[in-house]
């Protein structure tokens, strides 16, 4: 995934369902070497009738696994909470990914201790279109929990800026 220079929306997930936040996407905005990449992750706030989108920069480290074979994405967000990115499944087209996430919240501000599950992401360019089955069934029959979709008809991606209010 760390070679799509495309922006990354988060579909639907089934952990932290309980967010008022929907619009996600994540976008590369820099590499400094072959395991180390800058991301700036977006997202809408619903606030009543208005909406705000709310954007972070985060370096990801890419981790080789125990197994050799393959990586886990890594980051801390700015509440100090831990990320730990396992792809899954993938479509072969690579138009679709499914991704397990660890949060970890120990050391955050936030008072939890941790969660995890899967996240089905899409390029932007093919959010309107089906979800391939290769991703969507994976997510449906393999990822557990209550699922929350975050794409929304009106969401806007590719418009990282330095105003968050735009």
């Amino acid at each position: 995934m760390a070679k799509v220079n495309e922006t990354l929306v988060v579909f639907k997930r089934k952990h932290s369902t309980n967010t008022t936040l929907r619009c996600h996407s994540a976008k590369k905005t820099g590499q400094t070497n072959e395991t180390l990449y800058e991301y700036t992750l977006r997202a809408r706030n619903s606030n009543g009738t208005q909406y705000q989108y709310v954007e972070q920069k985060v370096e990801v480290k890419l981790v080789l696994l125990k197994s050799g074979h393959g990586y886990r994405s890594k980051y801390t967000d700015g509440d100090g909470v831990k990320f730990s990115l396992r792809l899954r499944n993938m479509s072969e087209a690579q138009d679709c990914f499914v991704i397990m996430v660890n949060k970890n919240y120990t050391r955050s501000k936030i008072n939890m201790n941790s969660t995890k599950g899967c996240e089905l992401l899409v390029p932007a360019s093919k959010v309107t279109e089906k979800i391939p089955a290769e991703c969507d069934t994976y997510y449906n029959e393999t990822c557990k929990g209550d699922s929350l979709q975050l794409y929304q008809d009106d969401c806007i991606y590719d418009q990282v800026s330095s105003d968050p209010g735009c």
